[in-house]
């Protein structure tokens, strides 16, 4: 990986400062993707999980650390979820689905 990329993801994604008693957040940034496309959804999606792995990583590599941690991950998945796809509706990019 090289050090280009690392600058790239660090200012695509920034933790947000939060109070004490206030679950971490993480910014993603996403106006300079094209989300139309296939490849501006995907660097997306790589953000949010970057994003992710920010704000749910609690430091305990303990089996049931883990299993928070990815508990952590799935909850606020569905939590941006209906961000994300908004942001994709918005940039003109829409998921049309068929079953015919």
């Amino acid at each position: 990986m090289s050090i280009f990329y690392l600058a790239a993801v660090a200012s695509a994604v920034t933790m947000m400062p939060t109070q004490p008693d206030q679950a971490p957040q993480a910014l993603v940034v996403h106006e300079d993707l094209n989300l139309v496309s296939v490849a501006g959804q995907q660097r997306l999606d790589r953000r949010i999980k970057t994003a992710l792995k920010m704000v749910c990583n609690h430091g305990d590599f303990t089996l049931a650390g883990q299993m928070r941690d990815r508990k952590c991950r799935k909850r606020a998945l569905a939590e941006i979820e209906p961000q994300r796809e908004l942001a994709i509706a918005k940039s003109g990019g829409v998921k049309v689905a068929s079953k015919f």
